[in-house]
């Protein structure tokens, strides 16, 4: 499918579009049937990836709704959109609702696959940010170690999801101090990324944004500057003009201008940063506060 190949690209404004026009296309039969199912999970994801969150709500619960009438309540194929609308919550810090769906995925997969397959790897990784989120560092790190484990079993097959690991795995190490071993996820996920989708795809942002802060932490300076403006030229080229993303990158810019003893320009990053958050949260209709931190990448289907 031509859109799946432009979501995989990061042209997500494209996908969206065709997508969209599948949609309507499919439901013209006004049928339940399999491939709307599978279109509303689609156009979810790509959605999500563009920050249009309330929309990307919708097209999971519409994805789920179908696939419950097509399969009943515990058919394989309900996984996929109880995992993105899973990884959207986390990122909206409705964690209760991300544990519930986590969980039944969880459930219905373990029925049909073995702990070691890799469609459990996506859950693992996904579950392991989480327990990031609650301060649970030995259960995410394992979770994310297992993910890996997994994956690095067909390196080239799942790069891109191998990537997304090593970058949330770096961020946990940003947050636990182990600043040195940061540098090297991050880096890791930055080379196997640029490989397996392109140079100016937006899955890199978090990545150079963790690399980033390694730099900045060691007095690099320079580099840190280079890899922020990188992850800012994507964010600009690829993504909308009130993306989470943006907002994650301008308080990284923040960071580093304190750290260099410029207050004044700290400040000014400060407030374009909550000014697109503020944005984001609003065109989303979103009733809580966007906490920076919480913008990192999960692995959507």
């Amino acid at each position: 499918m031509r859109a799946r190949e432009m979501e995989k690209a990061g042209n997500y404004q494209a996908a969206a579009v065709e997508i969209e026009q599948a949609l309507e296309g499919a439901k013209i039969s006004r049928k339940v049937s399999q491939p709307l199912a599978v279109t509303y999970n689609n156009l979810g994801s790509v959605y999500d990836s563009l920050g249009r969150t309330l929309e990307a709500e919708q097209a999971f619960r519409h994805s789920i709704q179908l696939w419950e009438k097509l399969g009943g309540p515990d058919c394989i194929e309900l996984t996929r959109p109880l995992n993105n609308l899973a990884g959207l919550y986390r990122r909206g810090r409705q964690w209760s609702k991300a544990r519930k769906l986590y969980r039944r995925s969880t459930e219905i997969r373990g029925r049909f696959h073995n702990p070691s397959d890799p469609d459990m790897a996506i859950l693992y990784n996904n579950v392991a940010q989480l327990e990031l989120d609650a301060g649970n560092f030995a259960e995410a790190d394992r979770l994310m170690v297992k993910a890996l484990a997994i994956w690095d079993r067909e390196p080239e097959r799942y790069a891109a999801e191998r990537s997304a690991a090593l970058n949330n795995r770096a961020f946990l190490m940003l947050r636990t101090g182990r600043h040195a071993e940061a540098g090297s996820l991050a880096g890791r996920a930055i080379a196997i990324g640029e490989e397996a989708l392109g140079a100016d795809h937006p899955s890199l942002v978090s990545p150079l944004v963790a690399l980033a802060a390694v730099d900045r932490n060691r007095g690099a300076f320079e580099n840190a500057e280079a890899g922020l403006q990188r992850a800012l030229a994507i964010c600009k080229s690829r993504l909308g003009p009130n993306h989470g993303y943006l907002a994650f990158v301008l308080s990284s810019f923040a960071d580093l201008r304190k750290s260099e003893g410029q207050h004044n320009e700290a400040k000014r990053f400060e407030r374009e940063s909550r000014r697109v958050a503020s944005a984001y949260r609003s065109e989303n209709k979103l009733g809580y506060v966007v906490d920076i931190a919480d913008i990192m990448p999960l692995r959507r289907e």
